[in-house]
Formats: C-alpha cells, sequence, structure tokens
C-alpha cells in the first residue's frame, strides 16, 4: 500500500478492502471530482498536471479517457504491475524520476497511472471506502477534525494548506492533540 504522507488510516483494514485477488486489486476515484478536460498548462498544480499527463498517455494506448480524479485514500500496489508500466512507458516514467519535486511533466505513477492502466487492462475495480479529506484552515478546524474522530472512516487525509487565516504554532498544537488522541498507543512499527 502507498500512503501520500498526509494520509492516516483511520481504523482496522483488511487486504481484502485494497486487493480482490493477487493480480486485481480495488482503486477509489473520488466521485465529485472530475479532471479538467482541457490540455495540461503550465498554469496546474503540478499534480493536476500529472494526472492529465497520466490520461493523455492512456488515451493514446487506449483510446479512453478517464475524467474522475482519485480519493487521497491508501493506494493499492502491485509491483508486476509496476514492472509493466516502466516497460511500457520508459520515458515517461524516467522523467518523473529526475524530476526532485512535484512537476507539471510528471506523470502520476503510483496513483492515476497504476490504478487507470489496471483498470483498462482488466486489473484493477473503482470502489468505495469511507473516507474524509480535512483542509487544515479556517477557525472550524477542530470542529472538522473531531468529525473525523465521530466518523472513524477507513481512512483520512490531513491537507495542509499554504492560504490559510490559523496561525502555524496554532494549528501544530490542534493537529497534534488530534492526532495524540486519535492514535493514543504507538504502532508497533514505530521506534
Amino acid at each position: 500500500l502507498y500512503f501520500n504522507d498526509d494520509v492516516f488510516a483511520g481504523r482496522s483494514v483488511t487486504p481484502r478492502q485494497f486487493f480482490l485477488r493477487p493480480d486485481v486489486h480495488r482503486f477509489y476515484p473520488q466521485m465529485r471530482a472530475t479532471l479538467d478536460p482541457g490540455p495540461r498548462t503550465d498554469d496546474d498544480p503540478p499534480f493536476l498536471g500529472a494526472d492529465k499527463n497520466v490520461r493523455d498517455l492512456l488515451a493514446g494506448r487506449f483510446g479512453r479517457r478517464f475524467s474522475t480524479m482519485l480519493a487521497h485514500t491508501p493506494h493499492p500496489q502491485q509491483r508486476s504491475l509496476l514492472e509493466e508500466l516502466e516497460r511500457e512507458f520508459p520515458d515517461e516514467i524516467a522523467r518523473t524520476r529526475r524530476s526532485p519535486f512535484r512537476n507539471g511533466n510528471d506523470v502520476a505513477m503510483a496513483t492515476a497511472l497504476h490504478h487507470y492502466y489496471a483498470f483498462f487492462t482488466g486489473r484493477a475495480v473503482p470502489a468505495h471506502m469511507r473516507f474524509r479529506g480535512v483542509k487544515l484552515s479556517g477557525d472550524d478546524l477542530k470542529d472538522r477534525l473531531r468529525m473525523v474522530t465521530r466518523r472513524r472512516p477507513h481512512a483520512f487525509c490531513l491537507n495542509d494548506t499554504v492560504s490559510d487565516s490559523l496561525e502555524p504554532k496554532r494549528k501544530a498544537r490542534i493537529v497534534g492533540r488530534f492526532l495524540e488522541r486519535y492514535f493514543p498507543e504507538p504502532s508497533s512499527f514505530e521506534r
């Protein structure tokens, strides 16, 4: 499973939530988030440019376009599929590897490329996961974090934002307290 650095498991999960069989995985489209149908532009944020690059790359390969963005959940990965992608799209993946930071010329390999290529080749199915996304901004941040605690989703994302009225130290205290309450026991993987 691939987790972005702002994604958390909100409750116990099982392999079945991510894999139907060893060669077929589930992925989680965000049904209310559609990808702008226009071409990639230099004004697109890097994550959006990377998704558009994948959309266009797969349209060229399969004659099909996806329009739904993916939820910010854990992403199941199939090693054999990742190896296949490296053989199928060596230039695009090499260019992405050379980019130390997200770049609008990248491809979103572990997310859009992996999932939609698998979907178009019969090795992934769209699914639903109880998920909650929280932007770490605004005076109602505590209330939105309480909602995560009450609903206990399978996964949640604490997405930091640059434009914010909250003072950084206050935001850090609010988020720190939330995480300490949500995860009172250290993981067995923590040192």
